[in-house]
């Protein structure tokens, strides 16, 4: 059940103590009453994706097609910010993945990131990697709702396992 709060004054207070009795914050509400909590600013958005498993050690496959681990949709729009990636553990060999972008097909999807320069590596011992850089070296990329992202291991390294990848930015 949803909770309405109205206010004839034209804000609300919400209190909430701490242990020292200190935490009173207004906020303000629309003329129509309702409660405002944020202006302009939008929810931060996560998405995890699983390209592997944890036991079972990743590989690039034998053609272009065969490279794709993963594609989910995307279930509402958002811009991406940063991507990052982890892996559960590997040898010291480089793994390189790339993050792809299509609007209604994953089996056509190009690359999300300013490749090859910007593919995301966990060279030696590094089990993670992140990019804050996308295609034509733009700070952020759109991905429509209902659009897809698909997960390509371009180089393997010997004896990876447990491929993660998170898109990180809002909602749209």
């Amino acid at each position: 059940m949803p909770i309405k709060i109205k206010s004839s004054s034209g804000s609300v207070t919400l209190a909430a103590e701490d242990v020292s009795g200190d935490n009173t914050v207004t906020l303000p509400s629309s003329p129509s009453g309702a409660l405002v909590l944020s202006s302009g600013t939008s929810a931060k958005a996560e998405i995890g994706i699983a390209c592997s498993d944890e036991t079972t050690a990743i590989t690039t496959g034998n053609t272009a097609a065969d490279t794709q681990k993963a594609s989910i949709l995307i279930p509402r729009a958002m811009t991406v910010t940063e991507i990052k990636c982890n892996l559960y553990k590997k040898d010291s060999s480089t793994v390189t993945i790339d993050v792809n972008y299509h609007a209604t097909a994953p089996e056509s999807a190009v690359t999300l990131l300013n490749a090859p320069s910007t593919d995301l590596s966990m060279t030696t011992t590094a089990l993670t990697a992140s990019t804050t850089t996308f295609a034509s070296a733009a700070t952020s990329y759109v991905l429509a709702e209902d659009s897809f992202v698909t997960v390509d291991v371009d180089a393997a390294g010997t004896n990876a396992f447990g491929l993660k990848v998170w898109l990180i930015g809002y909602w749209t």
